[in-house]
């Protein structure tokens, strides 16, 4: 068994906010125990096994008879069939099978079916928080925003303290419009010892939309020394350095998280938010 942590950021359409989620979940990894089948090298023929000289005289025959084999008895009843040799049995359906397969699902974006799993791993197991949270991602990507709140809720309910979870709804209250409420659950998530980078790079967009950028930049700067290698940290110190007109920051800011993320580079030439790093129409 290997716990593996799948890191999922997701852009909410029209608020800039970042969806985060960071699933734990025990994978089970079989490893089918192989015999040694590696064949002789060629040119190389295997060695005979050597005999004794006095081995290799004739031995005399044996005054004793020679009994021949012995044959197995005939069946009372010849139409009968041999047993059937046994089978192991099959592993009963457990709530870590039905999540694993449910992840699988969701990873190819099949909402629907990855619900399905996720309900089956909720029968078997109704407080199963991982359950919930992978639930609740699906149902907000196929659009049910109200059932996804609603797993949000009952998992941070049954895990107060779960930075994961906080974040997640917190990215959903703010598609939803409910920004003070988003932005408690951001803090919330921020302040747990096990929060990664992601409530804090959420709260500091957040923060820009209503215009406060010096404190989205205080934000982000915590993101940036809490991983240092999280591009979008560096890229939000970039857009609010670059509110603040401090463009001489924003630049290598904004370089950080392009040699970070080359990828980003789309993102920075259509951010409007960046626009005064080119004053002639450049990019980067």
């Amino acid at each position: 068994m290997r716990r593996e942590r799948a890191l999922l950021l997701v852009a909410v359409a029209g608020n800039g906010i970042a969806l985060g989620l960071a699933v734990a979940a025990l994978l089970s990894r079989r490893r089918l125990r192989r015999g040694d089948t590696r064949p002789v090298a060629a040119g190389r023929a295997a060695a005979a096994p050597r005999v004794a000289a006095a081995e290799m005289v004739a031995a005399e025959p044996s005054a004793a008879p020679i009994e021949p084999p012995l044959t197995p008895e005939p069946s009372s009843d010849p139409l009968k069939e041999p047993p059937a040799p046994e089978l192991a049995a099959e592993p009963p359906p457990s709530a870590p099978g039905f999540l694993n397969a449910g992840l699988l699902y969701a990873d190819v974006g099949l909402w629907e079916q990855a619900i399905a799993c996720f309900n089956q791993a909720l029968a078997l197991a109704p407080d199963c928080v991982p359950a919930l949270h992978n639930r609740a991602l699906a149902f907000a990507r196929s659009g049910d925003l109200a059932a996804a709140l609603a797993d949000y809720n009952r998992a941070a309910l049954l895990a107060p303290d779960d930075a994961d979870v906080l974040n997640s709804r917190g990215a959903l209250l703010a598609a939803l419009g409910e920004r003070r409420r988003a932005r408690d659950d951001f803090q919330r998530a921020a302040a747990c010892e096990s929060s990664g980078p992601e409530p804090l790079i959420n709260l500091g967009l957040l923060l820009l939309e209503e215009g406060e950028a010096g404190e989205a930049l205080a934000h982000f700067d915590q993101a940036a020394q809490r991983a240092p290698h999280e591009a979008r940290a560096h890229y939000g110190r970039a857009v609010a350095l670059a509110a603040l007109g401090r463009l001489d920051k924003a630049r290598p800011a904004l370089d950080q998280a392009l040699l970070l993320e080359p990828a980003l580079a789309g993102e920075a030439a259509r951010d409007r938010r960046l626009a005064a790093l080119w004053p002639d129409g450049g990019a980067p």
